[in-house]
């Protein structure tokens, strides 16, 4: 039985479709006899606590700055370590957070997963085009490859990856 730790964008329970789409994996990992935590970043500012949403438990964080989200694991290696997690499955992380998350793992025997649903071109100001299509690409094309798996959201993200790493489809 694994002990599985999702993280990312997402929020829970149901207010954005990403949510939809972590909170079904999890579902399926559950009858296979798994258990399933869940990492979640409000937009708010509210007290950390620990929730329970479909029946998993959520801890629930209040909002942090940009450059938090972009490179601080912290959090993330304390739900490892409280839970004993045995697999981490990232849900469209950022590259620099990926990366220290990925040499954590590897470091540890626990198994790392990434959930790969978007790969676009950025919009926005030119910093903001910069910044992002580096820490997409580094992500796409170097980390995820270097995963112990990959979710994949569409036939696209399943033909780029299949010959790289295991890799399944779970269509939306």
């Amino acid at each position: 039985m694994e002990r599985i730790l999702y993280v990312g964008g997402f929020r829970l329970p149901d207010r954005n479709a990403a949510a939809q789409r972590v909170s079904a994996i999890a579902k399926g990992f559950r009858e296979l006899g798994h258990t399933v935590y869940f990492l979640n970043y409000a937009f708010e500012n509210i007290k950390p606590e620990w929730k329970k949403y479909y029946g998993f438990e959520c801890f629930e964080k209040g909002r942090r700055s940009i450059w938090r989200q972009l490179t601080d694991v912290s959090d993330v290696l304390k739900i490892i370590e409280e839970k004993e997690i045995t697999s981490v499955i990232a849900y469209n992380y950022p590259a620099v957070a990926f990366q220290k998350l990925l040499w954590y793992c590897k470091k540890r025997n626990i198994k790392i997963y990434a959930d790969a649903t978007e790969w676009y071109v950025a919009q926005g100001n030119i910093l903001f085009k910069i910044i992002k299509t580096i820490d997409t690409e580094w992500r796409m094309r170097v980390l995820h490859t270097k995963c112990d798996g990959i979710i994949a959201i569409s036939e696209y993200l399943y033909k780029y990856y299949k010959n790289k790493v295991k890799t399944v489809k779970v269509p939306p």
